[in-house]
């Protein structure tokens, strides 16, 4: 068998966009230079679907009906999100019984990006599948790449970091709000960058920028804070690992498979200043031992699992009838109702 051709459906774009937007950019990239890219479906063996959206607000469910028979015929693979209904504030209908669906109806193999989202996904009702893989991501190393950045001598201050392109509660807030009020400033300096849900009288607060502009940003720092909740695998915390960070972050969801040994866990209020003064002690030990994994690893990883579905998959399993592709623009129609209700 030939080198297998993958298309990632997503609508990319070059603006601050959240993490999967710039994590499939990454893995888009590695496939162009690996010459196993597809610009089209029609060209393309493996096809990749991303959660429920087609990026930036668009849903899957119109992309299923009006290229239903190439799907039908290709291996597809389904990279989720979630449970989204954790994750997602004020959500009162789950938009996870539709990302489930594309699953049961749709994908050869399912792509997770942590344990802890395969185990919560599964615990609401998520088919298991013949296929499947979990992997973190990766960013671009190009963008995303470390520079040696000293512990602070002769008073100056150590440099912490946060950014959220969402404003979403579940990013911690609490937290920055509680350090903006809390932290030793005449120890630390710290910097916000993205957009907030509350107010900063100490914390420097910068509008969000391109990945570039970030990325230096990340170097001019010691520390980063990641203070959400229920993240599938968040990319903002493995873009400033990459670029040096040592990373200090809430005990909950992805974030310990993430950070393993090379950062601080919290719980909460009561001990992240503790875990802050932890990692500045740390600071030099941390960063002789960090390692992650690159794009080019996880890039590896998506390419076999795509050979291994493709070889192995059997296409007489897949019952993606008319009639089902029909039921994805009720989909459509469904999901925008309940989007306006919540």
């Amino acid at each position: 068998m030939g080198t297998v051709k993958i298309h990632i459906v997503y609508n990319f774009t070059d603006i601050p966009f959240g993490g999967a937007n710039q994590f499939l950019k990454a893995l888009r990239d590695y496939f162009i230079e690996k010459d196993c890219y597809s610009k089209s479906i029609k060209e393309a063996d493996v096809i990749i679907l991303n959660s429920h959206l087609f990026g930036q607000g668009i849903t899957l469910f119109n992309i299923i009906w009006t290229q239903r028979h190439l799907l039908k015929e290709k291996t597809v693979l389904h990279r989720v999100d979630g449970p989204v209904s954790l994750y997602q504030a004020n959500n009162r209908f789950s938009i996870d019984k539709y990302i489930f669906k594309i699953s049961r109806l749709v994908s050869d193999g399912t792509v997770f990006q942590s344990f802890w989202s395969q185990k919560e996904c599964k615990s609401i009702g998520m088919p298991s599948k013949p296929f499947e893989l979990v992997t973190i991501n990766a960013p671009d190393p190009k963008v995303f790449f470390p520079k040696f950045l000293p512990p602070p001598s002769g008073g100056q201050k150590f440099k912490l970091i946060a950014n959220s392109w969402s404003t979403n509660p579940n990013k911690g807030f609490d937290i920055l709000e509680y350090l903006d009020t809390h932290l030793d400033f005449d120890k630390y300096e710290m910097t916000f960058i993205g957009r907030s849900l509350v107010p900063f009288q100490k914390i420097k607060l910068i509008n969000p920028l391109p990945s570039l502009q970030l990325a230096e940003q990340l170097r001019k720092h010691h520390l980063y804070i990641s203070a959400s909740f229920r993240e599938a695998c968040s990319n903002s915390l493995l873009e400033a690992m990459h670029c040096g960070c040592i990373p200090i972050a809430r005990n909950t969801s992805s974030h310990p498979e993430i950070i393993a040994n090379n950062g601080v866990l919290f719980e909460d209020k009561g001990d992240v200043l503790n875990a802050i003064d932890q990692a500045a002690k740390k600071y030099e030990k941390l960063k002789a031992k960090s390692h992650l994994p690159s794009i080019t690893e996880i890039g590896q990883r998506y390419y076999q699992f795509c050979e291994k579905v493709e070889k192995e998959r059997d296409p007489k399993k897949k019952k993606f009838s008319f009639s089902k592709a029909l039921s994805f623009k009720w989909s459509e129609l469904l999901f925008r109702i309940e989007q306006k209700l919540c």
